[in-house]
């Protein structure tokens, strides 16, 4: 019996794992009599079924019995049903995994759609709160902000038949249930695109004319048409003294591209003059013998030109730069960089820096901008965000941007070392060592007094000036720009830089002592500005000098192109964006011009960093026989305020707010702006500046948080910024091996070769 039993196919089965099917519970399910005629059994074992009408037995199904038995044949062993009705109900359980799998998938679509339609409907209610709230004119609320209230003012078209007054109590309620909105309908090609294409290789043609009506119906709405944008060249009146060469062989480095070593730092073997290392102290510069720098409201040439030419208003690179970055914040939407071509250490480390806020505000943040994820490591950082403030000097009949300068740290060792090190970049070491306070009684007064060379440009209002710093022929546009760029430790803490004499460049990629490093600070911090700067003078590129204030480490030649790949995508964006900066900056000045006509002001633009929306505080600053009190090169802070009351704005001061959104082929972009350098999209800025409503006390308040914060980003914080603490002791470590011996080193002179 045990041998036929082990012959069965299902005893076999489960004799296979015996620690599961135990021999009992075997037995107990094999053994167990399926039917039966015997009362007393039937009786004692309620799972035993009685016969049928038809004459055949049947287990009836009980509580607590199990539900699948096996038939047996007549030598008492399971039949090949049993197997069958085993396999049979594995699968129903399967398809019963399958179907609670597909119920549940089905719920959560249902849930979801169900999400979907309650959001629809809140906003639709939003919609219908912000029609009643313009029906009934309700106060300190403009007409052009109804817009920006809602995520997405535009979504669906409004049906004003649906549109009924809410209840409430009073007068304004009782008016509000009388009195019907203001029919407002909205085209279907308003639609925005949940997820618009990077670019649009077929682009659609919209009807942008009638998005135009519609915002001039309900607002004090302009639009700006990016393509009839052009910045023109400019020439200058008279002779222009010669734009200078570089020197040293450097002009290699203008034509391959990546970094060049100063010496290699495996083999110690300069790739150029070693000459070229150590940077001269400015205690041993004669700073005097170099011609002044006359700011736009002193440049009497300037001035003269935007007389004849019929301008009025005029700037320089320096001046405007700061301002145009913000307006291009407005109309990209905080477009990200693009720092695809950086090694992973860029995307992978986060790097958490704490910094204080003012001890007024007894607040702590964290510093989003200075964590390399990837969620914010593509953010422009602390310093081109922070609020920008200008002087708008009045000149018979010509406005004068100069640069304001309160919390501006920037003129210290960095800016003292960019004038020795441009001359050191452009001259022969014979000629430059007559620039050295023990040889420069040797320079005539012809060469002390040589004036800059400058490049102009005009758009609109607009003539602006751009200093030329060095040339090339062999290049497109044949004009670059020196830029003089210092390690991170040093930028960070420009008051103790002597402290970072060992930071020293000694590899391509990595997140310190690294080119890369640099580059990836630069696209984030100077690229902007080094693009609008070269756009207004006609440039190339820029040709980029890193040192640590005592050597120089590297040379890089960043072209205009690569430049706009970093931060527009491409040259046709990086254009039409600079062209509708310049624009909205007119308009912005149009306005502030109009309210105080024909006084010097002073303005500060502050963007917000999340919708696309400026404040702009408009000061009129004090005047004295018609001179202005604060001078073109002095900090302002030197002449009217001291201490406390550096915050305070002066006597008259208004506040404008400054919105916009772009379209793209008629479609209102809501992500930042992308456009197909191969193609013809038309890219249109919608804005709105109107003067912002509120008590004059309330009005102060916010000037001066905003002076707050520009204090705060601009100016040397009052705690030590945790990355420091890691560059100092690398800095300690870099100077105890730093070992050199110049004399037996290898000099790399391929031009005395040719």
């Amino acid at each position: 019996m045990l041998a036929l039993c082990r012959t069965h196919p299902v005893v076999r089965l489960l004799c296979l794992k015996p620690s599961i099917y135990s021999a009992p519970r075997v037995v107990s399910v094999f053994y167990r009599p399926l039917y039966t005629t015997d009362p007393n059994t039937i009786k004692a074992n309620p799972a035993v079924s009685t016969p049928s009408p038809d004459g055949k037995r049947r287990a009836k199904k009980q509580p607590g019995v199990p539900k699948h038995t096996f038939q047996q044949n007549s030598a008492g062993l399971p039949s090949t049903s049993s197997t069958e009705s085993l396999e049979s109900t594995r699968t129903k359980k399967k398809r019963k995994k399958v179907a609670a799998a597909a119920k549940a998938e089905a719920t959560a679509v249902k849930a979801a759609t169900k999400a979907k339609a309650d959001a629809e409907e809140e906003a639709a209610a939003v919609a219908e709160a912000l029609m009643e709230n313009r029906a009934t004119n309700a106060p300190r609320v403009p007409s052009s902000l109804n817009y920006f209230l809602s995520s997405d003012p535009f979504a669906k078209s409004v049906d004003n038949e649906s549109l009924e007054p809410k209840e409430g109590t009073g007068e304004k309620a009782a008016e509000s249930m009388t009195k019907a909105p203001r029919a407002i309908e909205f085209p279907d090609w308003l639609q925005p695109q949940q997820s618009p294409p990077s670019f649009r290789k077929k682009s659609v043609k919209r009807p942008v004319s009638s998005l135009r009506e519609k915002l001039m119906a309900v607002g004090n709405w302009k639009n700006i048409v990016t393509n009839e944008l052009k910045y023109e060249k400019v020439l200058p009146p008279g002779e222009t003294p010669p734009v200078p060469h570089l020197a040293h062989g450097l002009d290699r480095a203008l034509f391959n591209p990546g970094v060049h070593y100063l010496q290699d730092p495996r083999s110690k073997v300069f790739n150029f003059d070693p000459y070229l290392k150590r940077i001269t102290p400015p205690a041993d510069f004669d700073y005097s013998a170099l011609a002044p720098y006359i700011t736009s409201s002193k440049d009497e040439t300037l001035w003269s030109m935007a007389k004849d030419m019929g301008k009025r208003y005029v700037g320089s690179t320096s001046s405007t730069t700061s301002v145009l970055s913000h307006f291009y914040f407005v109309i990209s939407g905080w477009k990200p960089v693009d720092l695809s071509p950086l090694s992973s250490a860029f995307k992978d480390e986060v790097l958490c820096r704490l910094h204080y806020i003012n001890a007024r505000t007894l607040q702590l943040t964290m510093d989003v901008d200075s964590i390399n994820s990837d969620v914010y490591a593509t953010t422009f950082n602390r310093a081109s965000r922070a609020p920008a403030s200008i002087f708008l000097r009045y000149k018979e009949g010509v406005y004068a941007i100069d640069v304001d300068k309160s919390y501006d740290v920037n003129e210290t060792i960095l800016s003292v070392l960019g004038k020795s090190m441009e001359k050191m970049l452009t001259l022969p070491p014979s000629e430059f060592e007559r620039y050295r306070k023990e040889n420069s009684a040797q320079l005539t007064e012809q060469e002390k007094n040589q004036p800059e060379t400058y490049a102009y440009g005009q758009i609109g209002n607009f003539l602006l000036r751009s200093q030329l710093d060095c040339q090339d022929e062999r290049l497109p546009n044949k004009i670059f720009d020196l830029k003089t760029r210092a390690v991170i430790p040093i930028r960070l803490d420009q008051q103790n830089y002597a402290d970072y004499g060992g930071y020293q460049l000694k590899r391509s990629h990595g997140l310190f002592e690294s080119f890369e490093r640099e580059y990836y600070d630069m696209i984030r911090s100077a690229f902007l500005k080094y693009s609008f700067q070269a756009r207004m003078g006609h440039m190339d590129g820029v040709f980029v000098a890193f040192h640590n204030t005592s050597r120089i480490f590297g040379f890089q030649y960043i072209s205009l192109d690569e430049m706009d790949a970093r931060l527009y995508g491409n040259s046709v964006m990086g254009e039409k964006a600079f062209a509708t900066s310049i624009k909205l900056l007119n308009e912005v000045l149009n306005t502030a011009t109009e309210k105080y006509p024909e006084k010097t002001l002073r303005l500060s633009f502050d963007t917000h960093y999340v919708m696309p929306r400026m404040n702009i505080f408009v000061e009129v600053v004090p005047d004295i026989h018609g001179e202005p009190q604060v001078p073109a090169n002095e900090p302002s802070s030197t002449f009217f305020t001291t201490g406390t009351d550096k915050f305070e704005p002066f006597q008259t001061l208004a506040k404008y707010r400054l919105m916009a959104f772009s379209t793209v082929n008629g479609e209102r972009s809501l992500e930042p702006v992308s456009l197909d350098p191969h193609g013809d999209d038309q890219w249109d800025v919608h804005y709105n500046c109107e003067e912002a409503e509120g008590s004059p006390q309330d009005i102060r308040n916010e000037f001066r948080k905003m002076r707050m914060r520009q204090a705060e980003y601009l100016s040397t914080p009052e705690h030590e910024y945790p990355l420091l603490k890691k560059v100092r002791t690398i800095s300690k470590e870099g100077l105890q091996d730093e070992d050199e011996d110049e004399k037996d080193l290898v000099i790399y002179r391929p031009w005395e070769q040719l």
